[in-house]
C-alpha cells in the first residue's frame, strides 16, 4: 500500500532585514500588531522563512509536494536556492512539487501592498497582514495521484462525485466509499479506462438532508488502485442539500429561509491573521450559536479552511467572496490574478455544503463587462451547482451575477426593492448594511449604543416583511484596524457588534435575541439620568426573546411589559419598550386618583423623552393636572427628579424578570454600582492540540455586584502565566469595561494565568492543554 502521507511542517528559521534568524512555528504573522494608531506598513516588508528537510523515497516514483494554505502577499519558493515557485496573493492555497534528498527550502515573502495583485491598486477598507500566516504542508504521494474530489449531494439524495487524477497511467479503477460517523453506508468501484476524471453518480435513499438545525455531514473516501494495490487515498466531507437564491426568497431543501447574518474579517489582536485552529472556529460558534445568526459574508476574501469546516458542522451559511475592495486594477496581470481568485477558491471550497453563494464581483466595485463575464463563467464552470453574486453599494447598470447583491447602507431603514432590483424575476440579498454610517465604540454613552442596535432592529424588521429580499448580512461581527483613510483617528473601524476582541456591544443582544435556544435579555439603560444630556432618559428598550419581562423598583412591582409588536412586527422576538417607571407610586404616595395619576404619569414619562419640550398633547395633560392639583412646573419637575430620575433615593435598584413559557428563565438586576471586580472566563477550558500550538482567549471584565458590565471602567492589567503557555503580545488593558488575554500553548499540561488589577483585584483562570 503506497498511499499519501501527509505532514504539517512546523518550526521555520524566520528572518528579515538584517535581523538574526529566530525559530518560529507556523501559524506566523511577520509582526506583532497594536490594535490602536498602528502603522500599516509596519508589516509590509520582506522576509525569509527557512527550512531543512531530508526526504528519502519508501518507494520508485514517489512524489513531493508543499502546500501553503496561505502567504500574504507573495511568495517566493526556492529549493537549494534555486527558485522554483512564485504566488502572488495572500488569500488562497498553492501547491509546489520538491525533490528528495537533502533540501533547503526557502520562501520569500513581500508583505508590501502591490497595485497589480487583488485587493490593492486603490485604497482598501481593511489590513493585509503578511507572513506565513496559515498552515503548511509536506504531501507525499505516488507518482499517479488523486488531484481532487468535487462531490455534491442533492435533496433528492443523489450524489455526485467527481474524481480527478494525476494520470491514468498504471492504475485500473478506483474505490469510492461513503461513510457517515465512520460507518460506511455505501462502497463502489469504478474503472479508471484512462480517463483523467472518473465520474460517479448514484442514489442514496437513506441519506440525511443537511439543514441549518441538523447539519447532516458524510465522508467519500476514494481509495485508487492498481490491482489489489491502492496506490493513493483521499477524502473529503460533503452534505446533502439543496441551495437556491429565488425572486421570493432563498431556499434550502426547498424550504423558505430568511437570511439573518453578519459579515466578518479574519483578523485578531496583535497576530493580526495568523491564528490556529481553535479561534477561527470560535468565530463560527459566536455567529451561529451565540448571536443566532444563519448565514456569513467572509468580507472580502476567502478565509481559513477551519473557519468553514466548523461552518458545515454547525449549519452555517456562507456567501464566500474573492479578495478585493471597490477597485478593479487596470492591468492584465490584475485581471488575471482576480479570475486566479475566483478559480482557487471555489476549487478549495466547493464541497463544503455551507458555502451557497459564491461572490465573483469585487465588492463594492463599478461594473467591468469583460472581467466580470469571465468571473461568472469560470464559476459556473468549475461549479454548476452554486449561484453567484457580488456585493455593491453603487447599483449595477449591468447585471452579470444570479443573485443582485446589494450593499445598502442607506438607513431608511432600506431602500424600496424596485429602487434597488429593477427585474422583479431576479433574487435580491442585502449584502451589507449599517456598518461605517453607525460606529460605535463599547464605551460610548447610551444613546449612541442604543442607536447602533436599533438600527439594526429596524434593518432586520424591514427585511423579514419583505417577501423580495431573501436576507440582510449586517456589518459587521467585530470591529477591526484599518487603513488611516478609513475607521476612527485611531485606525480601528468601529462597525461590529462585538469589540476587537469578540466581546458584546448592546447590538449584539439584536441578534441574539431572535434565537431560542439560549434565554436573552439586555437592558439598553443604565437607568441613571446623569447618562443623558438635561436628564433626558430617552427610550428604554430590552432586546430579549423572553414572553414578557416583569419590572420591579425597589422590589415593588412596576408593570408587565411586553414585545413591542405594533412597531416590530415581522420580528419574532421584538425589542420590549419599557414605557412606565412609575406604576402606581402616584396613587399611593401623592394620593392622586387613578386618572390622575395615570395623567401625570405619561406626563413625566413623556418629559423622560422629550425634556420640557413636550408635545401638545402632553402640555395639556400638565395643565389639567396643574388645574386639579395645584402642581407647579417646578413641583413637575420635582415629581421627574423623584419617580423618574429617582434623585431622593440613596440606593435605587430596578430588576426586571424575563419570563418564558410561564417559567421564569432570566434576571437581571440594575441599580448604583457597588464592589467592582474583575471576572475573567477561558474560551475552552481543555485545549486540544492539533497540528501546531493553539491560542486561547480570556474575556476578562469588570462587574459590578449584580453581575452587569460596567462599560466605563478602564484599568491597566498585570498578567503572569504559569504551565506550558505564554502571553501572546502585551498585557492588555481594561477598556470599556473588558479586555481579552491571549495566550499560546508551548506544551500539554495545566496553563495558569493570573490577572492583576490596581482597582479592581485579581482573578485566575486556569486551563488544561491535551
Amino acid at each position: 500500500m503506497l498511499m499519501r502521507i501527509v505532514e504539517f511542517l512546523d518550526d521555520w528559521y524566520f528572518s528579515y532585514d538584517g535581523h538574526e534568524e529566530e525559530l518560529v512555528k507556523i501559524p506566523h504573522t511577520h509582526t506583532m500588531m497594536p490594535p490602536n494608531y498602528l502603522d500599516a506598513k509596519a508589516y509590509q516588508f520582506k522576509s525569509l522563512y527557512r527550512k531543512s528537510l531530508s526526504l528519502a523515497p519508501r518507494f520508485k516514483g514517489e512524489r513531493f509536494f508543499l502546500t501553503f494554505d496561505g502567504v500574504a502577499t507573495t511568495a517566493k519558493v526556492f529549493v537549494n536556492d534555486e527558485l522554483i515557485f512564485h504566488h502572488e496573493g495572500g488569500y488562497t492555497p498553492f501547491e509546489v512539487e520538491i525533490p528528495s534528498g537533502d533540501i533547503e527550502i526557502k520562501v520569500e515573502v513581500d508583505g508590501a501592498e502591490q497595485a497589480h495583485i487583488p485587493p490593492f491598486g486603490g485604497v482598501i477598507d481593511y489590513l493585509t497582514y503578511a507572513g506565513m500566516y496559515r498552515e503548511v504542508y509536506l504531501k507525499r504521494v505516488s507518482s499517479v495521484y488523486i488531484e481532487d474530489i468535487f462531490v455534491s449531494g442533492s435533496a433528492s439524495k443523489v450524489i455526485d462525485v467527481d474524481v480527478t487524477l494525476s494520470s491514468t497511467t498504471s492504475v485500473d479503477k478506483l474505490d469510492v466509499i461513503i461513510s457517515y460517523e465512520k460507518n460506511v453506508v455505501r462502497a463502489i468501484q469504478l474503472p479508471v479506462l484512462n480517463q483523467k476524471v472518473v465520474h460517479l453518480t448514484t442514489l442514496m435513499k437513506q441519506a440525511k438532508l443537511w439543514d441549518l438545525e441538523h447539519p447532516y455531514l458524510y465522508t467519500v473516501e476514494v481509495r485508487l488502485k492498481k490491482g489489489d494495490e491502492v496506490i493513493d487515498v483521499a477524502s473529503t466531507r460533503f452534505g446533502f442539500r439543496d441551495a437556491q437564491f429565488r425572486s421570493d426568497g432563498f431556499y434550502l431543501n426547498d424550504q423558505l429561509v430568511k437570511l439573518v447574518g453578519l459579515s466578518r474579517h479574519q483578523c485578531y489582536p496583535g497576530v493580526g491573521d495568523a491564528m490556529p485552529r481553535l479561534l477561527q472556529e470560535r468565530d463560527a460558534e459566536i455567529l451561529k450559536q451565540e448571536l443566532g445568526l444563519n448565514m456569513v459574508r467572509t468580507s472580502h476574501y476567502p478565509q481559513s479552511k477551519h473557519f468553514l469546516n466548523r461552518c458545515d458542522e454547525l449549519g452555517l451559511l456562507v456567501f464566500e467572496e474573492v479578495p478585493g475592495w471597490q477597485s478593479v486594477g487596470e492591468s492584465e496581470s490584475w485581471h488575471y490574478l482576480m479570475l486566479q481568485n475566483v478559480q482557487d477558491m471555489i476549487l478549495r471550497d466547493r464541497n463544503h455544503p455551507s458555502i451557497v453563494l459564491w461572490g465573483v464581483r469585487v465588492n463594492d466595485s463599478s461594473d467591468h463587462e469583460a472581467l466580470y463575464t469571465k468571473a461568472n463563467l469560470l464559476a459556473h464552470d468549475l461549479d454548476p451547482t452554486r449561484q453567484t453574486g457580488g456585493g455593491g453599494q453603487f447599483g449595477h447598470p449591468q447585471f452579470f451575477e444570479d443573485v443582485y447583491t446589494f450593499d445598502d447602507f442607506s438607513n431608511a431603514p432600506l431602500l424600496s426593492t424596485k429602487k434597488v432590483v429593477k427585474d422583479s424575476k431576479i433574487p435580491y440579498l442585502v449584502s451589507a448594511h449599517t456598518g461605517h454610517m453607525y460606529p460605535t465604540k463599547r464605551y460610548d454613552n447610551e444613546e449612541q449604543r442604543l442607536e447602533q442596535a436599533m438600527r439594526h432592529v429596524k434593518v432586520m424588521n424591514k427585511m423579514m416583511g419583505s417577501k423580495r429580499i431573501s436576507g440582510a448580512i449586517g456589518c459587521c461581527l467585530f470591529d477591526y484596524p484599518t487603513h488611516m483613510e478609513f475607521g476612527s483617528g485611531d485606525g480601528m473601524c468601529y462597525h461590529g457588534v462585538l469589540d476587537f476582541n469578540r466581546i458584546p456591544k448592546l447590538s449584539a443582544f439584536v441578534y441574539a435575541s431572535q434565537q431560542e435556544k439560549i434565554p436573552v435579555m439586555e437592558v439598553g439603560t443604565s437607568f441613571n439620568i446623569g447618562e443623558h444630556a438635561g436628564g433626558i432618559l430617552g427610550p428604554i428598550y430590552v432586546f430579549t426573546n423572553c414572553d414578557y419581562v416583569n419590572l420591579f423598583k425597589n422590589d415593588v412591582l412596576i408593570k408587565g411589559f411586553y414585545p413591542n409588536h405594533r412597531e416590530f412586527k415581522y420580528l419574532k422576538h421584538p425589542p420590549i419598550l419599557i414605557d412606565d417607571l412609575i406604576g402606581d407610586m402616584l396613587q399611593e404616595e401623592e394620593g392622586m386618583t387613578k386618572w390622575d395619576a395615570n395623567n401625570v404619569k405619561k406626563v413625566l414619562m413623556a418629559s423622560s423623552m422629550h425634556g420640557m419640550n413636550l408635545p401638545p398633547r402632553y402640555k395639556l395633560r400638565m395643565a389639567i393636572a396643574i388645574l386639579r392639583y395645584g402642581i407647579s412646573v417646578e413641583e413637575e419637575m420635582g415629581m421627574y427628579g423623584k419617580y423618574v430620575g429617582n434623585l431622593k433615593d440613596s440606593h435605587t435598584v430596578y430588576r426586571l424578570e424575563g419570563y418564558k413559557g410561564g417559567q421564569l428563565v432570566k434576571t437581571k438586576c440594575l441599580g448604583s454600582v457597588r464592589n467592582p471586580r474583575l471576572v475573567a472566563k477561558a474560551d475552552y477550558e481543555v485545549v486540544p492540540l492539533h497540528e501546531t500550538y493553539e491560542i486561547n482567549r480570556i474575556v476578562v471584565q469588570v462587574r459590578c455586584e449584580n453581575g452587569n458590565v460596567l462599560p466605563y471602567a478602564f484599568d491597566s492589567l498585570r498578567v503572569e502565566t504559569l504551565g506550558p503557555i505564554e502571553l501572546v503580545g502585551h498585557a492588555p488593558a481594561i477598556v470599556g469595561g473588558a479586555a481579552a488575554i491571549y495566550v499560546k500553548t508551548t506544551g500539554k499540561g495545566m496553563g495558569d494565568v493570573m490577572i492583576r488589577s490596581g482597582q479592581f483585584g485579581d482573578c485566575e483562570v486556569e486551563f488544561a492543554i491535551i
